[in-house]
């Protein structure tokens, strides 16, 4: 019980001792959940759901996630973020409510459950392009400035969020997208999806490591490479270094240990 209050302090400690980057690193990642969830609401109106403006979600703002689900989308991503992942990432979710009765078209119920993963990967490739442009995120010496920090964490966040909730595994969004492509199992396997709730999570947690990190690395030499395209090798291998710094992962500074 000591050591665990003892680590707890130690994290608290340590997210606190740079708060010009882990609080806005947090918020980053925190409302990026919120556009994730937004974005499922808008997707749901504009194929005619009215279910997520009835609860107000179909906003930007986000206290009306917040309070529709404070845990997924603030408790858990604060806790992760501070006793977890120490100040690196966080983990999180919500839930935005729809009704596939309302949803007519073929593709409807595809169109709202990707539109979230979408969104994750827009705010990553946003970061990414931030990561290009050396005024916004300068490296001093294989040294990050707190914006290539911020930027890096918060894009590879996402990056994890959309391959994450792309997997096959019900509640993911994966699972609505992929089954779509064969409407005449679906009502099986959602019969499957109502029977194994929490534990297709646990599952898809389980296969994430095996998705997650090789793309992470592929994700980290396309950077590369497309930064010598652009600046040379040279000030592109001083990126990768840095890059691998903000996220405390220091083998990818070892370009033989990147696979592309």
């Amino acid at each position: 019980m000591i050591l665990a209050a003892i680590d707890i302090v130690g994290s608290l400690k340590n997210v606190l001792s740079k708060p010009y980057i882990h609080i806005p690193v947090l918020a980053g990642i925190i409302y990026s959940i919120i556009l994730h969830e937004a974005s499922h609401a808008y997707m749901a109106h504009r194929v005619g759901d009215p279910t997520p403006n009835i609860f107000g979600l179909r906003t930007i703002n986000p206290i009306p996630h917040i309070k529709y689900n404070i845990f997924w989308t603030l408790i858990l991503p604060v806790a992760t973020f501070i006793l977890v992942f120490r100040g690196l990432w966080a983990f999180g979710g919500g839930s935005c409510p729809i009704s596939p009765y309302f949803h007519k078209g073929r593709w409807d119920e595809l169109k709202v459950a990707i539109a979230g993963p979408v969104a994750n990967l827009a705010i990553f490739f946003v970061c990414a392009l931030m990561l290009f442009i050396p005024v916004v995120t300068p490296i001093n010496d294989d040294e990050p400035s707190a914006n290539f920090i911020i930027f890096s964490r918060i894009g590879i966040t996402n990056f994890i969020l959309f391959v994450f909730n792309m997997l096959p595994c019900p509640p993911l969004d994966g699972y609505t997208v992929w089954a779509s492509f064969f409407p005449g199992i679906k009502p099986q396997l959602d019969k499957i999806k109502n029977v194994l709730g929490f534990v297709a999570i646990i599952i898809a947690w389980r296969l994430a490591g095996y998705v997650v990190v090789p793309a992470l690395l592929f994700t980290a030499d396309s950077y590369r490479n497309a930064y010598a395209i652009v600046y040379g090798d040279e000030k592109a291998d001083d990126r990768i270094t840095g890059f691998a710094n903000a996220l405390e992962i220091g083998h990818l500074a070892q370009g033989d240990d990147v696979d592309g």
